[in-house]
């Protein structure tokens, strides 16, 4: 099992395995939906043989009401069935997000820092949204067209064996093909997802900034860095949407080849009468059955190819670790409590070290302050020389690069 796809299922079996229940109803919807898709090409079929042997008007209006009531069934059990993998794959993922949010606040400052809102925002929001319909669908429409797919063949077989060879070869084709192409994107849209997280990022930043913009009349200058965002934006779509094409245009190709096949069988069968003609739309339909199930899969593939490059993000800010590592857990007194600070020294880049830290990289040096209960310190200076940052290392958003905060 490949590294994305273990991902995948851990992430699917601990957000959408509590929800249990809706993924099985959901697949008995979709079951029985196959069962009469199968079942309304038999009514049609019936129903063009008896027309052609000139039976009744009544029994040809039996058909044709039993073929409607059929449709309409299978109409409302897939507008069910859309409802339940909505809000399962919804439900999953509201669920994902919180965790990722309550994740993200406690991560230390310095994450924070080399990351901007924006990007963060796209990560929790957009590459979970991109997981949303392949939470609720994929698993459960994967093997709900692998049993229609089946189910065609062996109608079919049951019809005529030489048919049933002809569809076999031309579905297993078609799996091949897809097969061969499912990863062919894989890459680019992990790209995509990059470059429109730090387009989101790009625009939090200047957007929380636009005093000091205006006011330096930047205005134009933020525009061009979003004009180069967004061409980048462009250029990684273009490129995925245009691997993606290939698998466009093999799907028409295989399916033109089906339909030739169909006719071709099925005329050759009618004109040794061996079946009837309604056995031969019978085949033609079912070749259009065919298309749904290998066009579900290729778009399930699809999906799969872009959840996948939000998986891996998303996996990677799941496992994302403060820089902080957790205290004891030892109790405060009740009461006002002494702060001391011990030669204390730091620098926001994470690996710097006061031994090796340039003086312009500290913005603390050798602070040392003894701060008895109950007693009030005021702390003044210019802009840049501290003050926030003191107050920071007292909160612990971060730690010293070097000496101790002592409480």
């Amino acid at each position: 099992m490949s590294p994305s796809t273990r991902r995948y299922v851990d992430l699917f079996t601990r957000y959408v395995g509590p929800r249990w229940p809706r993924a099985v109803l959901l697949g008995v919807l979709l079951l029985t939906s196959i069962g009469l898709q199968l079942v309304n090409p038999q009514l049609l079929r019936a129903f063009i043989d008896n027309a052609t042997g000139g039976a009744a008007v009544d029994s040809l209006a039996v058909i044709a009401i039993a073929f409607m009531a059929v449709a309409l069934v299978n109409q409302v059990l897939s507008a069910w069935a859309q409802y339940v993998s909505e809000d399962l794959g919804w439900t999953a993922t509201n669920a994902l997000r919180a965790d990722l949010v309550l994740h993200c606040l406690r991560l230390d400052l310095s994450f924070h820092k080399a990351r901007t809102p924006g990007e963060l925002i796209e990560r929790i929001d957009g590459d979970v949204t991109a997981l949303a319909s392949f939470f609720s669908r994929f698993v459960v429409n994967v093997l709900a067209n692998f049993v229609l797919l089946v189910g065609v063949l062996v109608v079919v077989v049951r019809e005529n064996v030489i048919a049933g060879v002809g569809f076999t070869i031309f579905a297993l084709a078609g799996l091949l093909l897809l097969g061969r192409l499912r990863n062919i994107a894989t890459r680019q849209w992990g790209v995509v997802r990059e470059t429109q997280a730090q387009m989101y990022g790009f625009l939090g930043e200047h957007l929380a900034g636009t005093e000091d913009i205006r006011s330096n009349g930047a205005e134009w200058h933020v525009l061009n860095g979003l004009a180069l965002h967004h061409r980048a934006w462009l250029t990684a779509r273009r490129r995925a949407m245009l691997r993606w094409s290939i698998v466009e245009a093999s799907t028409i190709v295989t399916f033109a080849a089906g339909h030739a096949m169909a006719l071709g069988l099925g005329g050759y069968l009618w004109l040794n009468g061996e079946i009837t003609l309604g056995t031969v739309y019978l085949f033609f339909y079912y070749v259009e059955l065919l298309r749904r199930p290998i066009e579900q899969l290729r778009r399930e593939l699809q999906e799969m190819q872009r959840a996948f490059a939000s998986v891996g993000r998303v996996d990677e800010l799941l496992h994302a670790t403060s820089r902080l590592p957790e205290g004891r857990g030892v109790p405060l007194p009740a009461g006002a409590i002494g702060v001391e600070l011990e030669a204390v020294s730091f620098a926001y880049e994470p690996d710097a070290t006061a031994a090796r830290a340039d003086a312009a990289d500290l913005v603390l040096r050798d602070v040392s302050v003894a701060l008895a209960p109950g007693r009030t310190l005021g702390v003044l200076g210019r802009t840049g020389s501290g003050k926030t940052t003191l107050a920071r290392l007292l909160m612990r958003f971060y730690d010293p690069t070097s000496g101790a905060v002592r409480l």
